[in-house]
């Protein structure tokens, strides 16, 4: 009885350390992770996958681990590391949108447009209510050529934030590609009403303003966005913008002659 009493008990020691064990690697694995999080946001992108290695050795179950390094590996320009790692944090919890709006955004980087697309529906699908996955599957649509599927994402984004600039400026652009260049102008001019500082939403104003030949209206934009640090304007500019006459030089006066004194 004496003996079954000891092996029970170290069996229950056991089982504690087990236990500490564990508790203990997850904290470790958390304080890797924060400090990997300060390290990003600093820009030390490299710095930050090291530790978010150790982190993932400590919890292979720490799928936060597992997107933020995806996210490091994106910034680094490593796109297939980073699919890999938002794949994994996906399957550890496969009920997070932003997994999946992670994963989206480097199939785009890679021109996959249509497992961007995926990525997205799937995210939205978990996450209804969220305006800028919906105007961010726009523009994916309207990178994979579909125009109309585009204009009904960026009028949903809209209809949930009415207040979102970028969705606007997107739409306007699928108007513009359309040749509807009255309704590009609108969105434009919606989008600059919400925010002024934006190079691009003057220069496409501009170049809609051109094809319908309201050349004055048109180079105010593009002075605007030239202003604004737009290249594209600033061709634009150099190509359309009058020349000032040049002033004519001026010919010499021819010298006057000494007059001679009578003798």
């Amino acid at each position: 009885m004496k003996w079954f009493l000891l092996a029970a008990a170290a069996a229950l020691t056991a089982f504690g350390s087990a236990e500490s064990g564990a508790q203990s690697n997850r904290e470790r694995a958390e304080e890797h992770f924060r400090e990997a999080a300060r390290l990003m946001r600093m820009g030390s992108h490299q710095a930050a996958v090291a530790l978010l290695d150790s982190a993932v050795m400590l919890d292979p179950a720490m799928a936060q681990a597992y997107s933020s390094r995806g996210t490091a590996y994106k910034m680094l320009g490593r796109n297939e590391s980073a699919l890999a790692d938002y794949s994994r944090a996906i399957e550890l919890e496969p009920k997070y949108a932003d997994g999946y709006y992670n994963r989206g955004h480097v199939h785009n980087l890679m021109n996959d447009y249509q497992q961007a697309i995926n990525d997205f529906t799937r995210g939205i699908g978990l996450d209804p209510g969220n305006p800028d996955a919906y105007n961010q599957r726009g523009v994916f649509y309207l990178g994979f050529g579909n125009e109309e599927a585009a204009l009904a994402d960026f009028a949903k984004a809209l209809e949930l934030d009415p207040d979102l600039a970028p969705a606007y400026l997107n739409r306007g652009n699928v108007h513009f590609g359309m040749d509807n260049f009255r309704a590009a102008i609108e969105d434009y001019t919606r989008s600059l009403a919400l925010n002024a500082k934006q190079p691009e939403a003057h220069y496409q104003r501009g170049l809609a303003h051109d094809m319908l030949n309201e050349m004055d209206k048109a180079l105010d934009d593009m002075i605007t966005a030239s202003t604004l640090g737009s290249a594209g304007a600033q061709e634009w500019l150099d190509r359309h913008e009058p020349k000032a006459p040049k002033t004519p030089e001026k010919k010499p006066a021819p010298a006057k002659k000494k007059a001679r004194g009578q003798r």
